[in-house]
């Protein structure tokens, strides 16, 4: 399975519209972005978006993070992507969303447990 070297925050945006709490069904789309870094190691970054079809959103949030692996013999980009990779970063982004929400003064948006039935949407390459 592939090593975590580095994590980091990569993007932020986050906009407060009307201060009131989230609603219930907050919608939440996450994408795996993989490119190669190289003989062993690949990038894969891990995107959330919150409240992008609501019509009538409390905040607009979206956050980046990007995790930088070493590859065991026989893994790819595409298969840690598909695999592991979302899961690894997933905690993370987790505690990112809980910890900005509280420190814009809404109540905390604490994601569920990440269930990965079918992969992430896989992109190639990193913008």
């Amino acid at each position: 399975m592939a090593i975590v070297e580095s994590i980091q925050l990569k993007r932020v945006q986050f906009e407060v519209l009307s201060g009131n709490p989230p609603q219930p069904q907050a919608t939440c789309e996450m994408r795996a972005h993989v490119r190669g870094e190289g003989e062993g190691r690949a990038s894969l970054l891990l995107t959330a978006r919150f409240f992008e079809s609501h019509p009538n959103p409390p905040y607009r949030l979206e956050l980046a993070l990007e995790g930088v692996f070493r590859l065991e013999e026989g893994e790819t980009p595409d298969s840690l992507a598909r695999g592991p990779g979302p899961s690894v970063l997933f905690p993370y982004l987790k505690h990112e969303v809980a910890l900005l929400t509280v420190r814009a003064g809404l109540p905390p948006m604490v994601l569920p447990p990440l269930r990965l039935a079918a992969p992430a949407s896989v992109r190639e390459g990193l913008n």
